[in-house]
C-alpha cells in the first residue's frame, strides 16, 4: 500500500504553482542586457550546432554518392 502523504495534492500543487511564479519574476527581473547576454550565448550554442549537423550531413551525403 502506498505510504500516505502529509499533504494534499492541493498544497502540493499551491506550492509548485508558488515556484513556477518566483522563477518568472526572477526571470522578468533581468536586465535588457542579461537577458541579450544570455540569448547571444544560446544562439552561439544553437549555431554550432547547426554547423556541426551541417557538415555530418554533408560528409553523409559524399560517402553515399561514392560507389563502392
Amino acid at each position: 500500500m502506498a505510504e500516505k502523504s502529509r499533504f494534499t495534492i492541493e498544497q502540493m500543487m499551491a506550492v509548485l504553482k508558488e515556484a513556477d511564479a518566483e522563477r518568472h519574476e526572477r526571470q522578468q527581473n533581468l536586465s535588457d542586457k542579461q537577458r541579450l547576454l544570455l540569448l547571444e550565448e544560446e544562439n552561439l550554442r544553437l549555431r554550432m550546432i547547426v554547423a556541426d549537423l551541417t557538415l555530418r550531413n554533408e560528409a553523409l551525403k559524399s560517402m553515399a554518392s561514392k560507389k563502392w
